[in-house]
This record gives C-alpha cells, structure tokens and sequence, in this order.
C-alpha cells in the first residue's frame, strides 16, 4: 500500500535430461523450458532471482544460464537456496567463510549486491487439511524466522564467533525481502523524473474524459439527443454528395484505391468461364489512388473500355439450325428473322454478365464512402463520440441504401438491354394492323 509494486514471475525449474537414448522426450521439454526462461530473462528492466542449490560454487547449472542473457550479472541476485542442508555438510569454519565469500574467479563480484544472499524455508504446507504443517500465513512466516535464526546460530557456532554486519546482511529471508524493497524503492526514485510527465499527461487526459463524460451525461435528454440526431444526419447527407462531386480533405494515401486495390475488395471483369479480362491499352489513372466519384468514374471508363475490346462467341450450325424454325406467315425459313434472333441473343449473352459485374463493383465504391464521411465529421468536429449503436444504425441504414439503389439500377438497366435486344416485328396480315396504321399516320410527313 505505501510502496511501488513488485511483480515475481515464478518460471519453470530447469531439467537436467540426458542427450541420447529414450529420453528425447525430456530433452525437448527441457529445451522449451530453457527458451521460457530465457525470452522472459531478455527483458532489460527485469530483476533476475537466481537460486542456486549447491555447495559448491563451481556448479553453476542456473547461473551458466543467466550467464546467456545477463553475462555481467549486473541485474541479477544470486540467491543460495536450501542452506539449512549446507551448513551441517561444512566441517570448517574456513569451509563456511569461503561459501560465504567465492573467490571472483568463480562468482563475479559485479553481481546485482555484490554478494550472494543464503535463504532457507522450512519444508510443509499452509492449510486446514490433516498433512499440513502450517495453520495460516503468519505461523509459516514465524517458522521461516526461526529457521533464519537458527541457521545464524549454527553459523555462529562453527564459526566460533558471532557473524558480522555484512555477513548477517546475507543470511535469510528477511534479508533478501529488505534487500528487494530497498532496490526496488531506489529503481523507482531514479524513474521519478520520467514517471512524472507520464502521470500528468495521463491525469489531464482523465479530467477531459472526466468533463467530456459529465457534458454528456448533462444532455442525455430525448430532444436534445433527437436534435443531435438530425444534425449528424444532415451533415452526414452533405459528406455523400461533396465525396462524389471531388474533395481534397480526406488523404489518398489513407482511403484511396489504386485500380489493382479495387479489383481485390470489389472485383475485376471477368469471362463466363471465371478468367480476368485484360485491356490490350493500360487504363487511364489505374495507378492513382482514388476515391469517390473519380473511383466511380474510372470504374465506367473500364467498363466501357472492357465492352468496347469483347468479342461475342462464334456461332455453332446447331445454334443456327435452331434459330431457324418455321416462319408462320411464309412457307419455309425466314432467314431475316434467323440472322436477328442470333444477333441479339448473342448480345444479351455477352453483355448482361458484365452489368451485374459493374453493379458490385458500383455498390462496393459507394459503400467505402461511409468510412470516408465519418473521417471527414470527425475531423470538422460534427462526430458523435459514445454513441456507437446509433453509428452502427446509420451505416446499416447506409448500406441498404446503396444496395436497395444499386438492386433497382441495375433492374432498369436488364430492361433497357432487354428492349434493346428484344426481336419485334410487324405484319399488316394480324390483329396488330390498326394500330400500325395509327402510329404511322401520327408520323410527321417529310
């Protein structure tokens, strides 16, 4: 509550696994292990706790791999675990002194420090449970104390006298716990000056959030919301219009498609049998990224430049033998007529596809100019900020716009190609001769 934050990432232990036979297995989750431990050691503002359990400061098994990522130790604390089982193993007290004090050919005194710290914890689980040695969290701490005092009194014993200052600065727990706290509270104060900035910029943000939020609360009425409404909606109305007329106010760089990026999101013209067309001649502005109505524009030019390079598909004796037929008034073939239902077939077949194709790609540039007006609104300040389901209602209301325009657009234009195309012919031998001789009579006379 009154200190900085420590945060332990407690990774996995090493695996010491053999290199051959049938303990490949082991090896590779030992590997895994060693990468874990080492992606989070990488991290430059990390503290590294090495725990080493051993007796000898030539075995080094944890250290050779903090060694990898932190060679000077200069961020690494070197921690001697389980000394309550080392201390009965020294015969000496030399033994114990020079255990306490490696020699810097085996242990660099640049470590985090400048020494190691010698820790024990009394083996036993805290709970309720019958195998449980600890009732709660404050017994198993006052056993980890006097396992510390112990453990300075077994020291003191061998040693034949009592330990000195920097000595018992290193042994137990709550030595490493001081050590940590005060490292910790001097990394902090050395972060102050770049710390400070941040929270302040962070606070200013939170009080404009915090009027921002209140101004909004203030004008949660129904009129006010229904006038916000209209007014977001007529702006929006005027961003459509301005978008397809040209404007220079939204970047290309941002919302322009060059006409490659077109045929990915809306599609290119292609064949009945599902192959891209190509022009023999490159399209004017293919390279450039537009947007709106010049998009719209050269999506027309390559249309009309695509309709302009086909060629209807040859004509097989089947389709033509088919097409023949018996004409009621003659007796035989009208061959006129033949020629004409050819012609126009022939036409609307090759035609037709690539309006429903241009009708997609129609539908797909209007559709981006949501994205483009919205851009625009909230660069001219006319956005409305935490109403996200009101947004997502206008541009689900926008989108069946386009769709419902585009649907009846392109039923007007199968209409005209189907009057274009259609074969209609005139006899004054049928019912249809009164009103021929009306039509004509109406005509001027030359």
């Amino acid at each position: 509550k009154y200190c900085p934050n420590l945060t332990i990432i407690d990774t996995p232990g090493l695996i010491s696994a053999p290199t051959k036979g049938k303990a490949s297995p082991l090896l590779s989750q030992a590997r895994s292990v060693e990468a874990l431990i080492k992606k989070k050691m990488e991290h430059k503002d990390y503290i590294i706790l090495c725990l080493e359990d051993t007796s000898d400061w030539c075995n080094a098994t944890t250290r050779n791999l903090v060694l990898e990522v932190d060679p000077d130790l200069h961020r690494t604390v070197i921690v001697s675990t389980k000394f309550d089982t080392r201390i009965p193993q020294f015969s000496r007290g030399e033994d114990i002194e020079r255990f306490l004090r490696p020699p810097a050919r085996l242990l660099d005194t640049s470590i985090l420090g400048g020494s190691p710290f010698f820790t024990s914890v009394p083996s036993g689980r805290v709970g309720h449970t019958r195998d449980c040695m600890y009732h709660s969290d404050e017994h198993f701490r006052a056993a980890v104390w006097e396992q510390e005092e112990g453990d300075v009194k077994e020291m003191e014993r061998k040693l034949d006298r009592p330990l000195d200052t920097m000595e018992r600065q290193r042994v137990g727990v709550s030595q490493l716990r001081r050590f940590l706290e005060k490292l910790l509270r001097r990394r902090y104060l050395e972060n102050v000056p770049t710390i400070v900035p941040i929270l302040e910029r962070e606070f200013r943000s939170a009080q404009e959030k915090l009027v921002q939020t209140v101004q909004e609360l203030s004008e949660l009425d129904v009129d006010k919301l229904k006038e916000k409404g209209r007014n977001f909606y007529s702006n929006f109305v005027a961003k459509i219009p301005l978008l397809v007329r040209g404007t220079m106010a939204a970047p290309v760089e941002r919302f322009g498609e060059t006409l490659a990026d077109e045929h990915i999101r809306g599609g290119a013209f292609v064949n009945m049998d599902g192959t891209p067309l190509l022009t023999t001649s490159p399209l004017t502005n293919s390279e450039m990224r537009l947007m709106g109505g010049a998009q719209w524009t050269r999506a027309l030019n390559e249309f009309r430049q695509v309709l302009s390079e086909l060629r209807c598909a040859p004509v097989n004796k089947e389709e033509i033998v088919n097409a023949c037929g018996v004409d009621e008034m003659h007796d035989g073939i009208n061959y006129t007529r033949t020629a004409c239902i050819i012609a126009v077939a022939k036409a609307k077949e090759c035609f037709e596809p690539f309006l429903h194709q241009l009708g997609y790609r129609l539908m797909h540039i209007m559709r981006r100019l949501l994205q483009i007006s919205m851009y625009l609104m909230r660069k001219d300040g006319q956005f409305l900020n935490g109403h996200e389901l009101f947004l997502k209602k206008v541009g689900s209301c926008y989108y069946a716009f386009v769709e419902e325009n585009m649907r009846s657009c392109l039923t007007r234009c199968l209409e005209d190609l189907e009057s274009t195309t259609e074969f209609v012919t005139w006899s004054l031998h049928t019912n249809g001769r009164p009103g021929l001789r009306n039509v004509i009579a109406q005509m001027p006379q030359s």
